[in-house]
């Protein structure tokens, strides 16, 4: 959820709705319960990690709250055709490959409708602009040959004061009103903007009032297929305009998102992949940056970074599929260069390992025992018993271990591999949900020199006990009674755990359980910086 989350927030969603929590009339002793059928992430108390949720709602609405700050950054305006139904896709090219989530480039861009931009673009500093809105750098025209003589003269308007516009000339009006005097109005206004109806071979541009058409050459859209010019030729246009990208990483694993205010450039950039990224990250923004964590809500000064030609680098480290806050002040406090190479991430040693048995208790109403001992760590898919290895809910782990001495320092507990969700409890006090990578959480206030006592709470999904209960039903181990009357209100009894509807289940297509559980190890890390 998280990979999908940040890939919306990066493309500017920046108000979440979680569409249709299904009805639970049976109780929760009769989950996962009623659903929406196969469709969809089921967002409902009927989940197995509903009482952890909260950390992940936290950290939406922290992401929102800030990608709901001044306006969207985007350099490149694609305009729609006229005529309905039209609906807006970007060149295949501006967009990277990641599976059914790709993330933008470097150069943010958005589509806007004929009628939004008669209404409300105008022309500021050689950009286009809308009204408490995104301003753009260039406007691409769509690969039609027609255009009503309205919109033409509200382009040629735009160019006069000194906008950038990628496209062809249009040779007709798709419309009848006025006609045939409406071809004639599209004639006489493209030969007035363009100078011609042929387009060059070569990308020519043409001056006209303030502003400037770009045409011709590798900006030609050749078949009827391409609605835009490939969107590797506008960025060259745009680089050779000494325009560059908004943002950049060296690795291109990282995904971005950029919001403006007054006073503040605020980027929220994401790894968009499983694995531990070290890269560089160059922002097209001068300031004092600060990071700022979403998921702890946190925020600190960035101290190791330099400035060079109107662009910031900052080296950053990501965790699988990690995401910050970067933003900027406008304050210039900074020399050339600000590295002082102490890195911009604290550094970690190794403090305790917790070893040895650990108490677990699950939910006897789904399978599990209702206490048993784990010599040491392991995949609850792996264990000899069935109600554990087809176990799907919430489990709680417990263990005591010693502290011979502190020193004043920060203390986080590592968690190691959790699947998929944990809550920590340490000496009595709720340390917080941990949810995503990296897998800790700060201690610091709740360790103490000699017995520590350490709760763990660990949830899964529900697709485990779904496949036991769908392979080999236990005979009879429960007896069932819906004190809401179905079935007659008869008891009846039943070899299975779980209750949903048939239509829930005609997708699922599990043959093996999950890795489920608290895999470990479990360590105590102290900062060393």
């Amino acid at each position: 959820m998280k990979d999908q989350s940040d890939w919306a927030l990066a493309l500017g969603v920046n108000r979440f709705v979680y569409h249709t929590f299904a009805h639970k009339p049976l109780g929760d002793q009769h989950r996962p319960g009623m659903t929406m059928g196969p469709y969809g992430v089921h967002w409902d108390r009927g989940q197995t990690w509903w009482p952890m949720v909260e950390a992940y709602h936290k950290y939406i609405s922290r992401s929102s709250h800030m990608m709901q700050q001044g306006q969207a950054v985007s350099d490149i305006l694609y305009l729609t055709p006229e005529g309905s139904p039209m609906v807006f896709r970007s060149p295949n090219d501006a967009l990277k490959e990641n599976g059914a989530i790709p993330d933008k480039k470097g150069f943010g861009f958005d589509g806007c409708s004929p009628k939004m931009l008669i209404e409300r673009a105008s022309v500021e500093n050689g950009k286009i602009v809308f009204p408490g809105a995104s301003s753009y750098e260039i406007m691409v025209l769509p690969n039609f040959e027609t255009m009503t003589p309205e919109l033409l003269l509200k382009i040629t308007s735009l160019v006069e004061n000194g906008a950038k516009i990628i496209g062809n000339p249009p040779l007709k009006s798709p419309s009848l009103v006025d006609y045939p005097n409406c071809d004639n109005k599209v004639k006489t206004l493209a030969e007035k903007l363009w100078g011609t109806a042929q387009v060059p071979v070569n990308r020519s541009e043409r001056k006209y009032g303030e502003g400037t058409i770009y045409w011709g050459g590798k900006l030609r859209n050749n078949t009827c297929d391409d609605l835009y010019p490939a969107y590797e030729n506008t960025k060259n246009l745009l680089r050779q305009l000494n325009i560059y990208e908004d943002f950049t990483s060296s690795n291109n694993n990282i995904r971005f998102g950029h919001r403006k205010t007054a006073g503040k450039d605020i980027y929220f950039i994401a790894n968009r992949t499983e694995s531990f990224q070290t890269t560089d990250c160059v922002f097209r923004i001068e300031g004092e940056p600060e990071l700022w964590n979403s998921v702890t809500g946190e925020s600190r000064r960035i101290a190791d970074y330099s400035v060079e030609n109107g662009f910031t680098s900052i080296p950053l480290e990501f965790f699988p599929y990690e995401s910050f806050f970067i933003v900027f002040s406008g304050d210039k406090k900074y020399g050339v260069n600000a590295k002082n190479g102490k890195g911009n991430f604290p550094g970690f040693n190794k403090f305790k390992t917790i070893e040895g048995t650990w108490n677990v208790s699950f939910d006897s109403n789904f399978g599990g025992p209702d206490n048993i001992e784990f010599k040491e760590l392991q995949d609850w898919t792996k264990h000899e018993m069935r109600g554990i290895k087809y176990y799907s809910g919430i489990a709680t782990y417990k263990k005591t271990f010693d502290i011979d001495e502190l020193e004043n320092k920060k203390y986080f507990i590592n968690l190691g591999i959790v699947n998929d969700i944990a809550r920590v409890k340490l000496n009595g006090k709720n340390i917080g949900v941990v949810w995503c990578a990296p897998w800790r959480i700060d201690i610091s206030g709740a360790l103490i020199e000699g017995e520590n006592k350490l709760e763990i709470e660990v949830a899964n999904r529900w697709i485990n006990r779904l496949l036991g209960d769908k392979s080999e039903p236990e005979e009879y181990m429960r007896t069932i009674k819906f004190d809401k009357g179905l079935m007659g209100g008869q008891e009846y009894k039943t070899g299975r755990y779980t209750f949903t509807t048939k239509s829930a289940m005609s997708s699922f297509r599990f043959t093996e359980p999950l890795s489920s559980g608290l895999l470990g190890p479990v360590t105590i890390l102290e900062t060393i910086r």
